[in-house]
């Protein structure tokens, strides 16, 4: 059933069949789907519970505002939002959070690797002219640093591709993921710090360790042994 806020939808209770006007639909992953509240009341009996959502004043404190309302209702459960989002989404979100490090971890290895392997084919590549390179005095650090230009170069495009489409696509895929919990609707809040500094650096890094250490060996020069005869 497609409703909107505004629609009215009739639903039946003790007295018979009225009709309530929605005045909200949301994504409630505790319920497994979508939740939809509506305005006026039904006489179903005597409710499990009523929830009340409260706004604070600008400069109260809604922490003192929870233990007034304990004090002086008894058997009243108070929290302010931040404690129900950590009831509610707080092992999920420490899941995505171990998740996001390990990837992060095992992204930052892989990435090492590919850079040390691709180098040291580039070097078997161009080992004759690299040789030349060498022996017309030209320093090893010179030869190293043509192919951390290279692969830098590569990093970077990937990054910003990399970035895009964790910005566009990213949120689109995630959604349908966490649609299977029951919520379709997942936006991004990226620290930028991280996302746009720390982890570019951290790869960086990387790529540039593993270029060095594998152009120490590729980009000495070989010993060649000539024989002549008479």
């Amino acid at each position: 059933m497609a409703l909107s806020p505004g629609d009215t939808l009739k639903l039946q209770d003790g007295s018979g069949w009225q009709s309530v006007r929605l005045t909200g639909v949301y994504q409630d992953i505790t319920n497994g789907g979508r939740t939809a509240k509506a305005a006026g009341g039904l006489s179903c009996g005597n409710p499990i519970w009523v929830t009340v959502n409260l706004d604070a004043a600008p400069g109260g404190a809604p922490e003192q505002i929870i233990a007034d309302f304990k004090t002086a209702f008894e058997g009243l459960r108070a929290y302010s939002m931040s404690d129900y989002s950590a009831q509610t989404l707080g092992p999920t979100l420490a899941s995505l959070g171990v998740a996001v490090r390990a990837s992060l971890i095992v992204s930052t290895v892989v990435v090492a690797l590919i850079a040390a392997l691709f180098t040291g084919v580039l070097l078997t590549r161009d080992a004759g002219p690299n040789a030349v390179l060498r022996a017309l005095g030209a320093p090893g650090a010179l030869v190293r640093n043509q192919y951390l230009v290279r692969l830098l170069a590569l990093l970077s495009a990937g990054v910003v591709i990399g970035a895009v489409l964790a910005g566009t696509a990213g949120e689109a895929v995630t959604g349908a993921l966490m649609s299977i919990l029951g919520a379709p609707r997942i936006s991004f809040c990226a620290n930028p710090l991280i996302s746009y500094l720390a982890c570019p650096a951290a790869l960086i890094l990387a790529v540039a360790a593993a270029t060095a250490a594998a152009g120490q060996g590729g980009a000495k020069p070989r010993a060649h042994t000539a024989l002549r005869t008479d």
